[in-house]
């Protein structure tokens, strides 16, 4: 990891480096599209692991199946989480 160039356009080391939710799951996305994968098969270890269920639940006719270990479930009392179709 790390072995990519910089980006070239912006001042990247100025600017305050925030994985969100919301950059994490666009990375996802763009690679599932970019390889063409059907409903494939997300597996993910701790925070990875989080960010699979929180997609799952998002998006839950991308996935074939989640795999989820070492995470943290927050939630409330009686919240549900969608089962993924076969």
């Amino acid at each position: 990891m790390g072995k990519s160039l910089p980006p070239e356009d912006i001042e990247w080391w100025k600017q305050e480096y925030q994985a969100t939710k919301g950059l994490l799951f666009g990375f996802y996305l763009e690679f599932i599209k970019a390889l063409g994968l059907e409903r494939p098969v997300y597996i993910g270890n701790a925070i990875g692991a989080s960010l699979g269920l929180d997609m799952g639940l998002e998006y839950p006719d991308l996935f074939r199946a989640v795999i989820a270990h070492g995470c943290v479930i927050k939630g409330g009392k009686g919240r549900k989480w969608p089962v993924l179709s076969p």
